[in-house]
This record gives C-alpha cells, structure tokens and sequence, in this order.
C-alpha cells in the first residue's frame, strides 16, 4: 500500500513538472511574440522566418530518416567535420569583430594578464572585492594563458587566445547537444541538432565574448550528457565514477557562473522521482562534496596570493543585493542600487536595509505589480533572440568588419539580424511547448525523459525573476532549451499531417 502511494506521489510530481513547464513556456513564448523587441520586428517577415526554419527542420530530419544507414555509419566522422569547421569558423568571426573588453570582462581578461605579467591584481582588486563571482573565470583565464605562455613563448596575442578557448568552450557545447541528442532521440535528431545549431546565428560570434556566460555554456549541456552515461552504468563503481566527472564539470562551471547550479538542481529531482532516494543521496552527496573542493581549492588559490578574506568580507557585494535590483523597474543593472548598498559600513545594517528594502519594493509592487515586473523581465531576458553579445562586441571595436554592419545595436542591418535571430529563437520556444503539450496528451512519439531538462528551464526563468535581469543571463542553459526544441520538432510533422487531412476532406 506504501509503495503504491509513493509511486502515485511521484506520478503527480512528475506531471506537475510538465504543468509548470507548460504555463512557463507559454507565458514566455506569448510575451516575446507580443513584444517582438519593442515591435522592431515586423510580424510578417518573423512568420516567415519561423515557417522557413521548421521546414528547414523538417527536410533535415526526413533527410536523415531516409538515409538511416549512412548516417548511423558515418555520423561519427561527419560529427568530426562539422565540429572542426565550425571551430576554425567561430576563431575567424571571433578574430573579425575584435573589440577592447571593458567594465566587467575587461577587469577578468585584464585581471588575469595583470597577474601572469605583474604577480598581481592590484589595479583590478576594489572590483573583484565587489564582484568575487567573477574570480573563477580570471582563474581560469590565469592558468590558460599561463600554459599558452609555456608553450608559446611571452610574446602572445591574448585576445586571439581568448577567442580559441572561448571557440572551445562553444564546441564542446555543441558536441554535447548533438550527441544528447543521439543517446535521447536517435541519429536522425543528431543530424538535426547540427543544422538547429548552425542555425543559431549568434554561436558564429560567441566565441569572442569570452565571458561567464559563454565560457559557461558547455557545463550544463555536458554535465546532462554525462548524466544520461551514468543511467547506462551495469555497477556502484561505474555509477559513482560518472557522478563524479559530473560533479567536476559542474563545479568549474559554477565556478564560471553560479547558475550553472541550476541543471544540477534539475538533474537531482529527476534522480529522485525516477530512480529514488538511494540514486539521489549518492548523486547529491558526490555533487557536493566535489563541488565544495572545488570551490575552497579555488578560494585557497586566490586569497592566499591576491587577496584577503578580512577586505572581502568587507566589500563583497551580499546575493540581497541583486534580489534587490530585480525588484525595480524592469530588473536591470541599477548604479543607484550599487550607491545604497555600498553607504553602509556595518554589515549586519546593510543585510537588514537590504532585506527591508526588498520587502518594501515588493509590498509597493503588489500581487498586480509583481506579475507586471515578471512579464517586463521576461520580455528582457527572452525577448532579443541575439543572447545580447553585443553588450560586449560594441565596446571599441577594433576595426570595422562586415559583421559590424549587422551586429552592433546601432548598426544600419541589426533591425534585419534581430529579426531573424528572433525568429530562430521563436521557433526553438514554440517547439518547446510543441513538445510539452503533445507528452501530456500522451502522443509523444519519443520515449526520453524530459523532467530534468524541463525543471532546468523552469528553474531558470524562475531565478531571472527574482535576481538582475539581462538578455545574457539565460545563455548557459540553451541546451535545454534546444534539447526540449528536438523533443517537440517529433510531433511537428504529425500535426501538419492532420491539417493537411483535414484541408483534403
């Protein structure tokens, strides 16, 4: 009786997920297509670049169905190819809209030169007091262009070198997602992860915005990979190892950009509800344990050379603070807020007037005003299509390329680019409510379990609702959101068949 219970709790549980989703995706999906980035994108040439992309998606998967055999045979090699085009092809781009990293990347990608070449962080020390989550990614930047240094001589270009590792971390991005997309779905959606990705336009370019939100974009997508191999595992031993080359890809990750958290999260409550509290426990206490060596052997490091903890403890900027933020105007960067929050010089007053302020700001918002606040962020944080690299590529270009025609916010094309960024993007989110829609009718005709992909989403638009809002914010979670896209693209040509039989009758 116990167990008949508990499986029925879990059932609930599971088709709950799929009710949040659903409300989440459609509510995002509506805003976005209602704004249509403040109605700069005209309405007929975005239909036309949706219906041109689900055809394109289409072919590409009837394609790769009628020619099963030659892919399952020579997927492999094509994957090679394509991987190792699309790298040279993100360096080249990257290389031609070069620009000077200012603000935030400009104190990581300048931090970690200061200290390779001076032993030292001193010019950029008041901004990683302030703002030590980006201490990870000049971490990793010290150590890579300290390798580079060994192998090259002194003499390197840093910039270039940023964009290889930056073309890697997008590579390994979308080797994951292809190959997610095989071990979930068959060959044939593998195929069509590599024309959906290369479709993706902003990805040609990421690879020079060599921020915690690209270099972070590979950990969430190969963190799930490695998941879906422990699944697999016949023994403990194999099962634990596996957990922990998740828990190590993650915890780089987050130490990059702490949302990458939030695929764990996912991943945890799919362990539970699926396989139970045994898999769960050993997953999480495997996750964290890692995850906290990680981070403490990352803290040993920088605060035993550049910094000290007694300063930080003084200046880091407390989480309240971006929780704060998000509860005005539309959730954007706010310098008035930074003012507040650094008046104080007593701690314990500044967590109480931040805490306080939150509470007021929400009081002021009411239930109307806050869901009014939830839609403007949505609108923020989903409704540009071209994941905002330009916050970065604008920053004094180097020299003017073709692409900076197109690219930059006050480019003479960037209303043509917009659009049919957007339209990719739209056409991604409707797939994914495609997808959610057709499990709860039961007609999915793909068996993979979607929960943890789902949450992940969810959990992500949850977390922009409450935190700083930005274009950018989303970025290392889009492997969920194309994985959910290939779940839905399934049902796609059903559906057109039962128009097209309706039309005939």
């Amino acid at each position: 009786m116990t167990k008949v219970k508990k499986k029925g709790v879990k059932t609930i549980c599971l088709y709950g997920i799929k009710i949040l989703f659903l409300l989440c995706i459609t509510f995002v999906t509506f805003e976005v297509c209602m704004y249509r980035a403040d109605n700069t994108v005209k309405l007929l040439p975005l239909l036309f670049i949706i219906v041109l992309v689900l055809g394109c998606l289409c072919l590409v998967k009837n394609f790769a169905e009628k020619y099963h055999y030659f892919f399952e045979k020579y997927l492999k090699i094509l994957l090679f190819f394509y991987l190792l085009f699309t790298f040279i092809l993100q360096i080249i781009f990257g290389n031609q809209v070069r620009y000077t990293p200012m603000w935030d990347l400009g104190s990581v990608y300048n931090g970690a030169i200061s200290w390779i070449e001076q032993g030292n962080i001193d010019n950029y020390a008041d901004y990683f007091y302030y703002f030590p989550n980006n201490l990870g990614l000049m971490l990793l930047f010290k150590g890579y262009f300290t390798i580079i240094h060994a192998i090259f001589g002194t003499r390197i270009d840093y910039f270039m070198t940023a964009i290889v590792l930056g073309s890697v971390a997008v590579t390994v991005f979308r080797f994951s997602v292809i190959w997610i997309s095989k071990k979930l779905f068959g060959n044939e959606y593998a195929v069509t992860a590599m024309v959906l990705l290369l479709l993706c336009i902003p990805l040609y370019f990421a690879a020079a915005v060599f921020y915690t939100d690209i270099m972070s974009l590979a950990a969430p997508a190969l963190f799930y990979l490695l998941y879906l191999y422990s699944k697999d595992a016949n023994s403990f031993k194999k099962k634990v190892l596996w957990y922990v080359l998740m828990a190590l890809i993650v915890a780089c990750g987050m130490e990059i950009k702490f949302t990458v958290a939030i695929i764990v999260i996912a991943v945890g409550i799919e362990i539970f509800l699926v396989y139970g509290l045994k898999q769960f426990l050993l997953m999480a206490s495997i996750n964290l344990i890692v995850i906290s060596s990680v981070f403490t052997a990352a803290n040993y490091i920088i605060y035993s050379n550049l910094l000290t903890r007694e300063q930080a403890e003084i200046q880091n900027t407390p989480y309240l603070h971006w929780i704060m933020m998000g509860a005005h105007g539309n959730g954007s960067y706010n310098p008035a807020d930074y003012d507040f929050t650094r008046s104080f010089t007593d701690i314990e007053e500044r967590n109480e007037a931040l805490k306080a302020e939150i509470i007021n700001r929400y009081r002021e918002l009411g239930i109307s005003g806050t869901l009014e606040l939830w839609k403007e962020k949505t609108i923020k944080c989903f409704g540009d299509g071209t994941y905002a690299l330009s916050d970065f590529l604008d920053d004094e270009p180097v020299e003017e390329s073709i692409w900076h025609k197109w690219i930059l916010y006050s480019s003479e094309n960037y209303n043509d680019y917009q659009t049919l960024c957007l339209g990719v993007f739209i056409t991604i989110m409707f797939l994914m409510f495609l997808g959610v829609v057709s499990n709860l009718m039961g007609k999915n005709i793909l068996t993979a379990e979607m929960s943890a992909l789902w949450i992940a989403f969810f959990g992500v638009w949850l977390f922009l609702m409450f935190w700083e809002t930005s274009a950018r914010y989303f970025t290392n979670h889009l492997s969920v959101m194309l994985l959910a896209a290939l779940y839905g693209l399934s049902n796609l040509e059903r559906y057109l068949r039962c128009i097209q039989k309706n039309i005939y009758k």
